[in-house]
C-alpha cells in the first residue's frame, strides 16, 4: 500500500494556489482558474461580454464559469457554462478533480474533516497517476537546494532550530520536558542551554554546552594556528 504524505490543510491549499495545478496534476503552464486568479479571468470576461454581469448567490458568492470540455484554454462561448459554486464543486468531484474541490471548499461551508479527506483523495490520485511532485527524480534535493540559495531553508545555519528549541523550553512545550526537573532548571537559569561560556582559545562566547563542546574548548580550531 502506498504511504500518503501528510500535509497540513493550510499548507496544502497554499501549495495548490501557488503551483501550476491542473486536473491531471502539475504541468508547465497554469490551466486552472483557482491557481492564479488574476491570470484566469479571461473566460469570465468573455462570458460577461455575451451575457452581462455574472450574478451572485444568496451568500454573496460569485457564480462560477465552468469549461464544459475540461479544456481551460478553450474559451469559446459555447464551452462556457454558468454554475453555482456548489454545482461547480459537484462537477469536479464527479470527475475526480479533488484538487479543484479542495480549493473551492475554501469558499464554502466545508468542515475541516471534509477538507482533510479531499486532500487525501487528491494526494492518492496524484500518486496513482504518477504526477505527484514527490515522485519526480531529485525533487526533494532540488527543492532543498533552491530554498538554500533563496535563504528559505530552515536548516541553514541552525538559527531557527535554536530559537525554536529555546522558546519551547522556556514555555514548557518542548517534547523532551516530561517532568518539572527541566522546568525548574530553566526557572533557575541553570539549564544546559542557558549556560554561558567563553572559549579560552578564540575568545568567542555563547550559550549552550552543546555548541561549546562541539566547536570550542579542546576542539577549537584556533589551537593549531601558529603552531
Amino acid at each position: 500500500m502506498t504511504r500518503v504524505p501528510y500535509f497540513p490543510i493550510s499548507v496544502y491549499l497554499n501549495y495548490l494556489h501557488n503551483t501550476n495545478y491542473s486536473r491531471s496534476g502539475f504541468i508547465g503552464q497554469p490551466t486552472h482558474k483557482y491557481c492564479t486568479m488574476s491570470k484566469h479571468v479571461y473566460h469570465r470576461r468573455i462570458y460577461e461580454k455575451h451575457y452581462g454581469p455574472i450574478p451572485k448567490d444568496s451568500h454573496g458568492r460569485s457564480y462560477e464559469i465552468h469549461h464544459i470540455d475540461g479544456n481551460h484554454k478553450n474559451n469559446s462561448i459555447e464551452n462556457l457554462k454558468l454554475v453555482t459554486i456548489q454545482e461547480h464543486y459537484d462537477i469536479h468531484y464527479a470527475q475526480g478533480d479533488y484538487g479543484a474541490c479542495l480549493i473551492m471548499s475554501d469558499r464554502m461551508n466545508v468542515s475541516p474533516e471534509e477538507k482533510s479527506r479531499l486532500a487525501s483523495l487528491h494526494t492518492k490520485r496524484m500518486l496513482e497517476t504518477g504526477v505527484h511532485p514527490f515522485l519526480r527524480p531529485n525533487f526533494q534535493r532540488n527543492t532543498a537546494i533552491k530554498m538554500t540559495k533563496e535563504g528559505r531553508n530552515p536548516f541553514s545555519g541552525g538559527g531557527i532550530q535554536r530559537r525554536s528549541n529555546q522558546e519551547r523550553l522556556t514555555n514548557g512545550t518542548h517534547h523532551l520536558i516530561g517532568n518539572t526537573f527541566a522546568k525548574d532548571l530553566i526557572a533557575q537559569g541553570k539549564h544546559p542551554t542557558q549556560k554561558k561560556w567563553v572559549c579560552a582559545h578564540c575568545n568567542k562566547s555563547g550559550t549552550g554546552s552543546s555548541n561549546y563542546n562541539r566547536w570550542h574548548g579542546d576542539k577549537c580550531k584556533e589551537i593549531n594556528i601558529g603552531t
